[in-house]
């Protein structure tokens, strides 16, 4: 799968895109968006908009569309904080890791975010209630592989090692979907490294599903219908 990436940088010279440098690149952080059912373009907006210190280079849509923030050797504000959990010192040892990593946004995937009129649940980071928030889509999860594996081949990254999540370096969070499951972010870190070795990438589904039982994807959707009386049925197929 081939992926193309549009270049929609945000204004130079503003507080997310200052202009300053990269010192080297050691990392790549990935993150995600607490924002229903959004496209890259419109999150780019956000960045833009909010005038803030918070920007990455690159986002990824649930639909698998990249789009580029800033030339991927400026520094964008991915990690900030006060203090740093212990990883961060595998990024640097004295200096800001946001000079020293590129950031992958990822958007929402609409199946997985558990939305109500488009808008996440403010109790989003309750495992237990919303076990799969934040699960990346089939077609998002192979281009971000490909995606990463080809930086990580360009700044001679090691993806079991030099891959982290915003929460790897400051507790927040995020990725959400792999804060909840550690076991699916090192599937993610060995299928990035499987894509450097032989240049392929193949999405293998995250559950096994009976073709006469409903998707997981499709649970919230029939358990609103049959709560408001539009379907019944056993739950095994049959409604």
């Amino acid at each position: 799968m081939s992926y193309k990436i549009t270049k929609n940088y945000l204004t130079p010279g503003t507080k997310p895109r200052g202009g300053e440098k990269l010192k080297s690149v050691n990392a790549i952080a990935l993150h995600w968006i607490a924002a229903g059912q959004e496209s890259a373009m419109v999150i780019r907006n956000n960045f833009e908009n909010a005038g803030g210190y918070a920007s990455t280079q690159f986002i990824i849509g649930y639909k698998g569309e990249i789009v580029q923030c800033m030339d991927e050797r400026e520094v964008a504000w991915l990690v900030g904080a006060k203090t740093y959990r212990p990883a961060k010192l595998n990024v640097t040892k004295n200096g800001n890791p946001n000079y020293y990593m590129i950031g992958i946004e990822l958007c929402t995937t609409p199946e997985d975010c558990y939305l109500t009129n488009r808008r996440i649940p403010s109790d989003y980071n309750n495992k237990s209630k919303y076990p799969n928030m934040g699960r990346p889509g089939p077609t998002q999860y192979q281009i971000t592989v490909e995606f990463v594996g080809d930086l990580c081949k360009k700044y001679n990254l090691d993806p079991l090692t030099d891959i982290y999540i915003h929460y790897d370096m400051t507790g927040k969070l995020c990725h959400i979907y792999y804060v909840n499951n550690p076991d699916k972010f090192k599937q993610f870190k060995l299928d990035v490294k499987s894509y450097m070795n032989t240049g392929k990438s193949e999405v293998k589904p995250a559950v096994k599903v009976d073709p006469d039982i409903p998707s997981p994807y499709a649970e919230g959707a029939i358990a609103k219908a049959k709560n408001k009386g539009v379907i019944s049925g056993s739950g095994n197929g049959v409604y």
